[in-house]
């Protein structure tokens, strides 16, 4: 930072947050991928399901648009 400002750049508050911020977020960043589990995920099955879920969701609006219409 001080090598930036010698040569002309100017420190502000956002260049003092980000060189002492920077550290830190990029430290969470690492553990959070090293302690990933992947066997944990699963997206298989994931358009199946996806579509299975708007399929139902279709359904039951449907039903709701029926009951409040009434008998015809």
């Amino acid at each position: 930072m001080a090598l930036g400002w010698l040569l002309g750049g100017t420190v502000g508050l956002g260049t003092l947050m980000f060189a002492l911020g920077i550290g830190p977020a990029v430290s969470v960043g690492f553990y959070t991928v090293k302690n990933f589990q992947k066997r944990n995920v699963s997206h298989d099955r994931l358009f199946e399901e996806t579509s299975l879920e708007l399929h139902e969701r279709g359904m039951r609006l449907a039903l709701k648009q029926a009951e409040e219409a009434g008998p015809e």
